[in-house]
């Protein structure tokens, strides 16, 4: 699902950590991607991974507007409106399809990308509930 490089907006510094991500994933199941702002962490790196590996890719995000703007960039950069493989579900709002693949519930947003399919989830943490 990653756009090939040369993309207007994707040639940025994640870019080139994606086949060791997804390498360590595939070896272990899990791994922490530590990069500064602007990187590409919350566009690049659900794309690339949704398009390597099966299952689903969660990313946090802390606010509703976050989840959204998460949802449009990603949408864009596939060229596809959202609510197709790349869609939300926050508080109020939804723009998902039989296309788009969610999971999860009410808590902290979570941006996702499956095998194929992505959603991007958000909302506030609730007092006693975990994600």
């Amino acid at each position: 699902m990653l756009p090939p490089p040369g993309t207007p907006g994707t040639d940025l510094p994640v870019r080139s950590a994606l086949p060791a991500l997804a390498d360590a994933l595939s070896a272990t199941g899990c791994a922490v991607l530590v990069a500064p702002p602007g990187t590409g962490k919350t566009t690049l790196v659900p794309l690339a991974l949704a398009g390597a590996l099966p299952g689903r890719i969660v990313v946090a995000e802390p606010r509703r507007v976050a989840a959204r703007a998460a949802a449009r960039r990603m949408a864009a950069l596939i060229g596809e409106a959202v609510g197709g493989r790349v869609g939300y579900s926050v508080r109020g709002d939804s723009r998902r399809s039989a296309a788009t693949h969610r999971g999860g519930h009410d808590g902290p947003a979570r941006p996702t990308a499956a095998g194929g399919p992505g959603a991007v989830r958000g909302g506030r943490r609730r007092p006693g509930r975990m994600p």
